[in-house]
């Protein structure tokens, strides 16, 4: 005879089994919406993360392109410009056709590199000490008593840097320079194996030329400093009585 199940008994193992299914869906249920809910910050976060690191970047080129142009604008300067032309006229109404001749070569040697050479990234050193003696030959025909004196160390002869990086330091000395007897202009230039530095002096009339923190007007030059040496640099300016002086060492990686 078949043992007859109490019906109590069999409700109680039904209700048993039913509430340890739902637990164990809510458990899922649960662990699902847990999951979820971290996951969604952690996606959200991310891509937060992503997209300002996409926007820096974009800032970064932006500033880059921008710093560009501005070298682009300011690799001739209109006075310099202005001012070797006057003294080419002079040099011409003083019949002196060896000197107008010789100036007319280095003026357009020197709009030809600035032209064929500012989109590059590096150019020889060599070039750029070309260069660097054609601009003072150039500055020099407005100078009456200032003596000027550029002097090179070259014992890499391979190194190469961004274009026009000198000619800044180099223009702030003529163009702050107070032309009377026994001032001098000094540049120094040392290139000692993957070290380049360059040593500038000028004597400025301190009661007329205002100094300010961003050293005569060499901010642009410290941004693409900033831009192609990062920490691989030292820029320094110091202001002894009248003489300004510039100095600038770069590591060449």
């Amino acid at each position: 005879m078949a043992q007859e199940r109490d019906p109590d008994y069999l409700s109680v193992l039904q209700k048993s089994v039913l509430d340890n299914f739902l637990f164990k869906s809510s458990s899922v249920g649960l662990y699902f919406n847990l999951f979820s809910g971290l996951l969604l910050p952690i996606a959200v976060k991310s891509s937060l993360g992503y997209y300002q690191i996409h926007i820096r970047n974009l800032e970064l080129e932006k500033e880059k392109v921008q710093l560009e142009l501005n070298f682009l604008k300011a690799q001739v300067n209109p006075h310099f410009l202005f001012n070797t032309l006057n003294n080419l006229y002079g040099l011409i109404l003083h019949d002196r056709p060896d000197a107008s001749a010789e100036t007319v070569t280095r003026l357009s040697d020197y709009l030809r590199y600035s032209l064929d050479n500012a989109n590059k990234k590096s150019i020889p050193l060599s070039d750029e000490i070309t260069l660097i003696n054609n601009y003072i030959e150039l500055e020099s025909l407005r100078l009456n008593h200032t003596k000027v004196s550029f002097t090179t160390n070259v014992d890499n002869t391979t190194a190469s840097l961004p274009p026009l990086l000198f000619i800044p330091i180099i223009e702030n000395a003529f163009k702050y320079n107070v032309d009377k007897k026994e001032t001098e202009i000094r540049i120094d230039l040392s290139v000692n194996s993957n070290t380049v530095k360059l040593e500038v002096e000028n004597a400025f009339d301190k009661d007329r030329t205002k100094i300010d923190s961003g050293g005569l007007g060499l901010s642009n030059l410290k941004k693409r400093l900033d831009l192609y040496f990062s920490e691989n640099y030292t820029f320094d300016v110091d202001i002894d009585n009248s003489v300004y002086k510039v100095s600038l060492k770069l590591i060449l990686t």
